[in-house]
């Protein structure tokens, strides 16, 4: 499922046991292997000294000891996840017993029941087994002969250690040998990992699934599986998020929650799907009949972008697998944690291989090799609208369809007869959930001018309790940004709202009290701001609210509407005749009434006008996949009778 290039950043066995050669990244020199291993006889086992032979030896032997002393800390952990799953089949069971009469759901969950005991109850025994089998290893390795403790026959015991232990290698610390150990940055958080060649992207992609009967039992299969992995995983998966992209752990914890959903939502939508083949047409001639059946569009290139890193990928890769596609994915080179760990929930699901493929890569390189494959046909892209144009762009040269979810800059409108407290609460969410970085953000407040000086201040009281710090910290409720060019671009922005006139209520800044050296921005919150203002029509994707006074229904309505984004909007009023009419009037692919942000895997996602082409999720999500083929058959005992005459 990894690229070969990422398995060796991930698995750097050759590096640690060979000499380094220094050569330059962006880090500086660093050491790096030679492609082949030292012999025995290159080693300085052929000395007539002594002293290393029994260096090494004694630090062979403390390196076993440590690694069985790292192998119980890891069973030890598994055994704990296991008590926490069993609070869960509790939970599950209370349901079932509280709710006797919902007979489908019931069921439902005892069959979630059953595949986690079932699952937990295999893998403990592996690890038993894996356990024997590491003893019984350290004990081979124990007994060897000095005259065998080459670099080679080392070597390849710790690769027997890891085959049948299955123990991540980062956690067994490997035997000092000769020459120093030499230490290796196996992830960068500011550089990406390796690009991959066009000739190399071909060879990994394999031609699409053929969506038939028994192939759609499989992939529902494959979905709920992932489903249930995504569940058992998900405690490592959302503090590995929250790192990752510096957004607090509850919001992570909520991305991998709806990843599931996702995944879950798909399988039973691929079970339908079944049903939808061959459905029948009504033609206006008896003589024909007419069946509809759909079938995968082909090999899918998914670009996802760096805010939403694994549910972003779950919104495409779902689908895509339930409508029988095989697909590569490059996840963003800012935040690809979460994707490869996704990789090894796709072997442990025993998805065939070449359905899933993963590149990781600068999109400038790697993207733009994969747009123009000659095997892809087509493109999912999450992303800015500048690299969704040029995608589109070279898209258009192979005729490939594309789906592109893109920027926004979107409103939210709050009348004169609303709960205050309730609209604050509401008009924060919209614009400082994810540390602000995200599409479909409501950015723009316009809000009645009866109440604005009211709302204006439980905004400033409310925004300046947010707590900013560090993602894993459980007090945090508004993380770092994400890098450092979006730091100085989001900072950028806010001096341009001071420049061209606007007025700070509250932040505008670098965020004090946080960890040193991050990138935290304050809540920052402009009033009197105007349409032609830089902080009005550009998309920041940053925590900063432009907030401006309107008089009428009509002004808020066309305010609104003048923006070249187009994917959501929000309007706060209790009139529902209102709320009502002014969602209708809205130019914005998702509307939010009374509230902002909620999304729901059933219900599509997309924008109109610059904020792209095409719908996310729901139905949508997965017939975009899917090619319609119609297929006409002549049913009439008599002859066509156009070019030769009928003899009746």
């Amino acid at each position: 499922m990894y690229t070969e290039e990422a398995r060796a950043m991930s698995k750097p066995l050759s590096l640690l046991l060979t000499p380094p050669s220094t050569v330059r990244t962006p880090h500086g020199p660093t050491p790096q292997a030679p492609s082949v291993l030292p012999s025995s006889a290159a080693s300085p086992r052929s000395s007539t000294s002594a002293s290393p032979l029994s260096q090494r030896t004694c630090l062979l032997h403390i390196s076993l000891h440590i690694s069985l002393h790292i192998y119980c800390i890891y069973l030890s952990t598994y055994l704990l996840h296991i008590l926490q799953y069993l609070f869960h089949i509790l939970q599950y069971l209370f349901h079932i017993l509280q709710y006797p009469f919902h007979i489908f759901h019931n069921l439902q969950y005892l069959f979630t029941i059953s595949c986690i005991s079932l699952s937990y109850l295999l893998r403990l025994t592996s690890y038993i087994v894996s356990l024997a089998n590491f003893l019984h290893a350290a004990f081979t390795c124990y007994c060897m002969p000095s005259t065998l403790l080459s670099p080679t026959n080392i070597y390849l015991t710790y690769i027997y250690l890891f085959h049948f232990t299955h123990i991540p290698v980062a956690c067994i610390p490997l035997p000092i040998l000769a020459h120093p150990l030499y230490t290796f940055d196996t992830l960068s958080f500011a550089h990406p990992l390796p690009r991959i060649s066009s000739t190399r992207l071909a060879t990994r992609i394999s031609p699409p699934l053929l969506v038939h009967t028994s192939c759609l039992h499989l992939l529902h299969a494959i979905l709920l599986v992932q489903s249930f992995l995504f569940c058992s995983n998900s405690y490592p998966l959302r503090r590995l998020e929250a790192f990752d992209s510096g957004k607090p752990v509850p919001e992570a914890e909520w991305d991998i929650d709806d990843v599931a959903g996702a995944f879950e939502y798909y399988a039973e939508l691929a079970e339908q799907l079944d049903a939808r083949q061959g459905t029948e047409v009504k033609v206006p001639m008896e003589e024909f009949t007419t069946k509809l059946y759909y079938e995968p569009v082909g090999c899918i290139a998914i670009i996802v972008p760096w805010n939403y890193p694994l549910l972003m990928a779950a919104w495409k890769i779902a689908p895509a697998i339930a409508a029988g596609c095989t697909l590569v994915i490059k996840p963003s080179e800012w935040t690809c944690l979460s994707a490869l760990e996704f990789c090894s929930i796709i072997q442990d699901a025993e998805v065939p291989k070449g359905v899933f493929n993963m590149v990781t890569g600068y999109g400038k390189d790697v993207g733009e090799t994969l747009v123009n494959h000659p095997q892809i046909d087509f493109v999912a892209f999450t992303g800015s609208t500048a690299v969704g144009s040029r995608i589109m762009k070279n898209a258009a040269e192979k005729l490939n369809t594309v789906s592109l979810e893109l920027g926004g800059k979107s409103p939210i409108v709050v009348f004169d007869d609303v709960d205050v407290e309730k609209a604050v609460e509401w008009i924060m969410f919209g614009v400082f959930w994810t540390n602000g970085q995200i599409c479909s953000s409501t950015s723009r407040l316009l809000i009645h001018e009866d109440i604005a000086d009211q709302v204006y201040a439980r905004l400033k009281e409310e925004a300046e309790k947010i707590k900013v710090g560090a993602a894993l910290d459980p007090a945090t409720k508004m993380g770092p940004l994400v890098n450092e060019s979006q730091y100085n671009k989001v900072l950028g922005m806010i001096e341009s709202g001071k420049r061209q006139g606007a007025t700070v209520l509250t932040g505008g800044g670098r965020a004090t009290g946080c960890p040193s050296g991050g990138y935290y921005v304050q809540p920052t919150i402009f009033t009197n701001v105007e349409p032609s203002m830089d902080i009005w029509t550009q998309e920041i994707f940053g925590p900063v609210l432009s907030a401006r006074t309107f008089k009428t229904e009509a002004e808020a309505i066309r305010l609104a509407n003048d923006s070249e984004y187009g994917l959501g909007a929000a309007v706060l009023s209790d009139s529902k005749e209102r709320r009502d009419r002014v969602a209708r009037k809205f130019r914005s692919g998702i509307v939010w009434v009374q509230c902002s942000q909620p999304c729901f895997c059933q219900a599509p996602w997309g924008g109109m006008k610059r904020s792209g082409i095409g719908r996310d999720l729901g139905q949508y999500g997965l017939d975009r996949f899917l090619e319609v083929k119609q297929v006409t058959e002549y049913v009439s005992a008599n002859p066509w009778g156009w070019f030769i005459p009928s003899k009746m």
